[in-house]
C-alpha cells in the first residue's frame, strides 16, 4: 500500500561534535529507510546549533532526506541569554528549542515565546522542572509552567515527548480553554512500560522515562481524541560503550521503527485508522512547524508480521524494539 512519507520533528543527529554516535548522512539514511521525507534535528550538538553558521553547516550537508534544523532558544543551551531568532530563521531553522533542557527562568522563557511569535517561529519545549525529585512531577510541573506562560503571552507552544496521564490532562484542558498549545508523544510511550527496563536495560532508558500502564493508556486516549497532535521519535543514538557503561545516557533510536510500532499498537489494535495515524506523522507536524515539502509516497506492507534485527542504518543500535514482532514494514 502507498501512504505519505513521514515528517519527524524530533531527531538528534549528533552532528557536529559526536559523530561517532550519528551524523547527518547516517541519520538521514535511517530516516529514509523508516519512511521519512523530512527529519528535523534538535540543537543539542557540540557546539549547540545557536548561530547561523552552524545552521548552514546542517542545511549544506549531504543527506538522504530533507534535514531541517531546529535552532537553540538560548546560547549554548545554557538558559541564560536568548539567541538571535531572526538570524537563525534567515539561516534556515524551522523552530527553536533547548530540548534536552527547559529554559528554567520563566521570564526568559516568556520573552522567547513573545519574540518567536513576532517572527512566526514555533517554540518546541522540553518541559521539565529540575527542582522536582520525582520524574513524574518534573514533567507535570514543567508542562504546567510552560502552558501558563503560553497563555500569559498568548503564544503558540509545542510540547515535546508527553508521557504521563497528568500531562495529557493539562494539555487537554489547555486546548479546551483556547490556549495555542500542541503536543507530541513518541512510539515508546504507547508501546512500552517501565517493566521493559528490566528486560532491555539501558536500551529502554530515556527522558522522560517509560511510565506505568495507566500512562500508556492515557497516551493512547490522548492520541485518539486529538489531545496529542503528533508522533515523533525523539531519535537519540548512543554508542554501545556508553549504553553498557556506568550511568548510561538517556535515549533510544527510533527512526526505522516509528511507523511499524505506531501501526502495530495504534491501527492494528483499532485505536486509530491508518488515515488518522498518517495525519499525526505527516500533516499535523507539517502544519505545526510550517513545513512545506512536495508530497512523497512510500510503499508499506501492512499484512505480514516481521521483526527488526539489530542491523540499523543508524550508527547506533540502542533500541528496545529489536526482535519485537511488528506490522507495517516500510518497503521502499
Amino acid at each position: 500500500m502507498k501512504i505519505k512519507a513521514f515528517i519527524d520533528v524530533h531527531v538528534y543527529l549528533r552532528d557536529p561534535g559526536q559523530t561517532y554516535k550519528e551524523d547527518i548522512l547516517t541519520g538521514s539514511m535511517a530516516g529514509y529507510y523508516g519512511g521519512d521525507s523530512v527529519i528535523c534535528c534538535m540543537p543539542n550538538t557540540q557546539p549547540a546549533l545557536d548561530t547561523p553558521e552552524l545552521i548552514k553547516y546542517v542545511t549544506g550537508h549531504e543527506a538522504r532526506v530533507k534535514v531541517l534544523p531546529i535552532g537553540a532558544i538560548t546560547k549554548g543551551l545554557l538558559g541564560k541569554e536568548l539567541t538571535d531568532f531572526e538570524a537563525l530563521k534567515k539561516a534556515g531553522v524551522i523552530a527553536i528549542s533547548d530540548d534536552g533542557r527547559p529554559v528554567e527562568e520563566t521570564a526568559l522563557f516568556e520573552e522567547a515565546l513573545i519574540r518567536a511569535k513576532e517572527i512566526g517561529l514555533p517554540v518546541a519545549a522540553h518541559s521539565e522542572d529540575f527542582k522536582a525529585t520525582d520524574s513524574r512531577l518534573a514533567e507535570v510541573n514543567g508542562i504546567y509552567r510552560d502552558i501558563q506562560s503560553a497563555i500569559k503571552t498568548d503564544s503558540p507552544l509545542h510540547i515535546c515527548h508527553v508521557s504521563t496521564k497528568e500531562s495529557i490532562g493539562l494539555v487537554r484542558e489547555a486546548k479546551k480553554s483556547g490556549a495555542r498549545v500542541t503536543a507530541e508523544t513518541c512510539p515508546h510511550y504507547f508501546s512500552l512500560t517501565s517493566d521493559n527496563v528490566k528486560i532491555h536495560g539501558a536500551n529502554a532508558k530515556m527522558n522522560p522515562p517509560l511510565r506505568e500502564i495507566e500512562d500508556v493508556e492515557a497516551v493512547i486516549q490522548g492520541l485518539a481524541d486529538d489531545t496529542i497532535d503528533a508522533i515523533a521519535t525523539d531519535h537519540a543514538p548512543h554508542s554501545n560503550e556508553e549504553k553498557e557503561g556506568f550511568n548510561p545516557p538517556n535515549g533510544i533510536i527510533g527512526l526505522e521503527t516509528a511507523f511499524a510500532v505506531s501501526y502495530t499498537y495504534l491501527v492494528k489494535s483499532g485505536v486509530l485508522s491508518l488515515e488518522q495515524l498518517s495525519k499525526k506523522m505527516t500533516d499535523n507536524p507539517a502544519k505545526i512547524f510550517g513545513i512545506n515539502v512536495p508530497e512523497i509516497y512510500i510503499d508499506v506492507d501492512l499484512d505480514n508480521e516481521f521483526t527488526f534485527g539489530d542491523k540499523f542504518r543508524s550508527k547506533s543500535v540502542n533500541s528496545p524494539f529489536v526482535e519485537m514482532k511488528l506490522y507495517g514494514r516500510v518497503i521502499r
